[in-house]
């Protein structure tokens, strides 16, 4: 029997992948993830949490929560914000803030030539 024959018995091949997410943790909890990268460069883009967080059809609240969360979880801030009143409040991402995104892609990057090397011709 040829090697591409296949006996009664044989599983049909099945095209395999590898697959996962990436996500930055800090004692053991969630710091940075594609969800939160996207929040911030929102953030930076329009100068607003409540801009960005309707963006990304999110609660002002919980965007805000995300934003605390992850300020506190960093060695320093990533987002300043500004109180509002007369002139409005706002936020900006801080050098920290846009260091931490590029990194974030650099291993992103990274993680999807993984996958690439380790899908090709899977089989199991």
């Amino acid at each position: 029997m040829g090697s591409n024959e296949r006996t009664p018995d044989m599983p049909t091949v099945t095209e395999y992948t590898v697959g996962g997410r990436i996500w930055i943790a800090a004692g053991g909890q969630a710091f940075l993830g594609l969800g939160r990268v996207r929040l911030l460069e929102l953030v930076e883009q329009t100068g607003s949490v409540r801009q960005a967080a309707q963006s990304m059809q999110m609660s002002y609240r919980n965007a805000l929560r995300l934003i605390h969360n992850i300020n506190a979880r960093a060695t320093v801030p990533l987002v300043m914000l500004n109180q509002g009143g007369p002139g409005g409040g706002g936020a900006s991402l801080t050098v920290y803030g846009h260091h931490a995104i590029a990194q974030y892609y650099l291993i992103q990057e990274r993680f999807n030539l993984f996958l690439e090397e380790h899908n090709a011709g899977l089989l199991l």
